[in-house]
């Protein structure tokens, strides 16, 4: 793989942020790279967990499930939640040291930043050790500035219509 490496943000209010992420995933993983796919956030349960385990060169690194949503948690879930996702930042970037990946994905990373469980100075710190060794990328709504300013590809997924809108709940194998 090269040796210059870029920081990939994958931003905004549309779908495909994630969907995105696992493309260069498997891109990456053809081209004889390594890769290390992380989620923060999320369940275990996503539909491209099992494919990606089972491509060679994607090792797939996640957290314990979240138990319910961010908004419906109360202090003690809330301290508990942001605990667990500070320890899986330190699990992956213990990772990276020892598989030395040459490509990261931290999916919603910046949503974990955007509720305070990842604190984005701690983050930013990660995010410059890979970039010695590895393309990096990090999705979720919003980034913050100091990650934004890193970013060598920013992209921003904006939303115009989704099913969501018509009361629609998320379906398997195309929203998760």
């Amino acid at each position: 793989m090269d040796t210059v490496h870029c920081l990939h943000a994958y931003t905004g209010e549309g779908k495909g942020k994630t969907t995105c992420a696992v493309g260069l995933c498997v891109r990456h993983a053809g081209c004889g790279g390594r890769v290390l796919f992380t989620q923060f956030l999320k369940g275990n349960n996503s539909g491209e967990i099992a494919p990606l385990s089972a491509m060679p060169g994607v090792t797939v690194l996640l957290g314990q499930p979240v138990k319910k949503f961010v908004f419906a948690m109360n202090a003690q879930e809330h301290a508990e939640e942001a605990a667990a996702q500070k320890a899986h930042l330190l699990r992956i970037d213990e990772a990276v040291r020892a598989l030395r990946p040459t490509l990261v994905v931290c999916d919603e990373l910046l949503a974990a930043i955007e509720v305070g469980f990842i604190d984005a100075g701690s983050a930013e710190e990660c995010i410059h050790r890979w970039l010695e060794s590895s393309e990096v990328v990090v999705t979720g709504r919003k980034a913050p500035q100091n990650i934004a300013n890193l970013a060598g590809y920013a992209t921003e997924m904006r939303k115009i219509k989704h099913p969501y809108d018509s009361g629609i709940s998320a379906r398997r194998g195309v929203e998760f």
